[in-house]
């Protein structure tokens, strides 16, 4: 599992709630890698890695 922040208010269907903008969540690199692809086209990246 990995660190990731939120750029935008988006709802994560997997997660079953709205995740603000900044907020800081942990998923697997490979869930976040689908949600920035299925959201890159129309909204830009989604979830940027952070690493503490």
């Amino acid at each position: 599992m990995a660190q990731f922040k939120a750029n935008y208010n988006y709802k994560d269907k997997e997660l079953k709630r709205e995740l603000t903008k900044g907020e800081e969540l942990e998923m697997t690199v490979k869930r976040a890698d689908e949600v920035n692809d299925t959201l890159r086209e129309k909204y830009g990246e989604a979830l940027t890695r952070i690493d503490k």
